[in-house]
């Protein structure tokens, strides 16, 4: 489910596992005389009639919302008075056909009773059931806790427990039921399903159980396979918030082993947690901007972090230091130090990423807290989103990207098209990465393209410059790109302005200028120099801090 819609709505019941809310008298009242939001079948055939999938989702997630904030009131308070309203809420859930997303039930089986398996809602859902009838215990309605007891092992721990026995002592990536096919994936569904469902075994089943054993042995089993997906310097290329989701719901499950009978420590077991817990302090321009690569956004949440630091205490935060680099994943980011001023991140790569956008080269540059121009991260998930018609969008292929268009066209899609770093330097006052970016793109006519960064740390300014070569003449496009505005040589966002000089060779520029709609997000400018009929030239961009725009934007250092 951008991590910013479906997502981070869904995760809200891990969130407030490890947080108790200070809930008012008045939003206690409120909560009394709720009902469950409406989810009809309706609006769940929407997606498979049109591909909306955030109309069923909004309606789902606020009644788990809502839900999630019933127990926690009344865990906190524990007089049984919210009981018969969360009893209300289970009921609503039991009457659902099916606990699984509409987007992750394209054929409808789940919906149509002809094959059931978990996906992130319904693994999250039996984790919310599981807590609800944890909280309550016997105060709640023997018939209703009995009913959902019921549906938490039909939707949930039976074909989970049906595809750990397939898989147990196999090397099979692939599970038969197709549903299931995150069981051993590297990317954030198996952390977030597995993780969901084994803290719901802890609580449904009693320690020393066959049912929970075998479902913690198969949740440890796939450890490994998940941690493969980050780079060995602990990268998270499906981006911050990805990480606050995968990595989070990880943190999360480890802790609840550790704490439990079954005393398992995860954190000691595979190393490399470690380095990928790194990856929140060091991917940051500032404590509370990263940059937007892929489809997750965000910023590592400080809730994580937290925990992260419960777990390794040693861990140090970076937002301070002049410079983060993940030379495995080949990102790197560049800083102003403790001050504010200009911040750089900036990628090389390739196509073939998780939630993967054609990006090689791309970058964002901050001033203070506020992301003013470059990559401007994914667009609200539709159908089309996870489909074969995805690089149609111009959000999510290199079109609205800060990446050169080469001979009018664009990078190609797959782990083929990529870049490699050429050279990089770093010093106190200035930082240069070098990167050749020309396997990014399919024109045979294209002989070389070098992508230049330079971080002018003391004099608060980013050069970005295109050096290339055709064998024939041809054309040659490099964009800047903002969801503020283009004025009188300026990108301002929010109160923050960079001035901007263009400088060209081998042709002269013409300034083009357009915008992209991204639907339910802010629009895409672009504005750069289009150089014709060129055999070899170059584009470089200087990017420079208004001093005096400084006072408009924030910085906080530390944690």
């Amino acid at each position: 489910m951008e991590h910013k819609e479906a997502i981070a709505t869904c995760a809200l019941a891990a969130f407030a596992l490890l947080s108790v809310y200070a809930f008012g008298g008045d939003r206690a009242s409120e909560l009394l005389e709720s009902h469950p939001e409406e989810c009809p079948d309706s609006l769940y055939l929407e997606f498979s009639r049109n591909g909306n999938r955030t109309h069923y989702q909004e309606k789902l997630f606020q009644r788990g919302k809502d839900l999630r904030e019933l127990i926690d009131i009344e865990k906190a308070e524990g007089k049984g008075r919210f009981v018969p309203k969360i009893a209300e809420y289970l009921e609503s859930y039991a009457k659902l056909r099916s606990w699984v997303l509409p987007a992750h039930d394209p054929k409808l089986e789940v919906f149509n009773g002809k094959n059931l398996y978990a996906d992130l809602c319904a693994s999250n859902l039996g984790l919310l059931a599981a807590d609800a009838l944890d909280v309550c215990g016997s105060r709640l309605d023997p018939q209703v806790a009995e009913t959902m007891r019921s549906e938490i092992r039909r939707r949930v721990f039976d074909p989970y427990l049906a595809t750990a026995a397939e898989m147990k002592g196999t090397k099979k990536e692939k599970a038969s039921n197709s549903g299931h096919w995150w069981f051993r994936t590297k990317n954030n569904w198996n952390a977030v399903c597995h993780s969901c469902i084994v803290r719901a075994a802890l609580e449904f089943f009693p320690h020393g159980s066959e049912e929970r054993g075998r479902i913690v042995e198969a949740a440890v089993d796939a450890v490994p396979y998940y941690l493969s997906g980050f780079s060995s310097d602990g990268y998270c290329s499906e981006g911050a918030g990805y990480w606050n989701y995968g990595f989070g719901h990880f943190l999360l499950m480890g802790l609840a082993l550790r704490s439990a009978p079954e005393g398992i420590d995860l954190f000691a077991r595979f190393p490399k947690t470690k380095t990928i817990a790194r990856y929140g302090f060091q991917f940051r321009l500032t404590d509370d901007v990263s940059p937007l690569f892929a489809d997750g956004g965000g910023v590592p949440a400080l809730l994580y972090l937290e925990k992260c630091r419960e777990i390794w205490p040693d861990l140090e935060s970076a937002s301070a230091a002049e410079h983060s680099e993940f030379p495995a994943g080949q990102v790197w980011i560049f800083r102003p130090g403790a001050r504010k001023g200009i911040a750089l991140g900036l990628k090389c790569g390739h196509n073939g990423e998780f939630h993967n956008h054609n990006d090689v080269g791309s970058y964002d540059i901050s001033l203070g807290d506020t992301l003013v121009c470059g990559d401007v991260g994914g667009e609200i998930y539709t159908k089309r989103t996870f489909s074969s018609q995805r690089y149609k969008s111009k959000v999510l292929n290199s079109y609205a990207h800060p990446v050169p268009r080469v001979g009018g066209g664009l990078q190609g899609t797959g782990k083929k098209f990529r870049g490699k770093p050429l050279r990089v330097a770093t010093s106190s006052d200035r930082d240069v990465v070098e990167l050749d970016i020309r396997g990014a793109y399919g024109d045979t006519n294209l002989v070389s393209l070098v992508r230049t960064f330079t971080y002018m740390r003391t004099e608060d300014k980013v050069s970005v410059k295109d050096t290339f070569r055709f064998a024939a003449p041809s054309s040659f496009f490099s964009p800047v790109v903002t969801v503020g505005d283009f004025s009188e040589g300026k990108v301002t966002r929010d109160g923050a302005a960079l001035s901007l000089s263009a400088t060209a060779e081998g042709a002269e520029g013409k300034w083009l200028e357009e915008t992209v709609k991204n639907p339910g997000r802010p629009d895409v400018h672009i504005r750069g120099l289009l150089l014709e009929d060129v055999t070899k030239g170059s584009v470089e961009y200087i990017f420079s801090a208004i001093t005096n725009t400084l006072d408009n934007v924030s910085i906080r250092s530390g944690f």
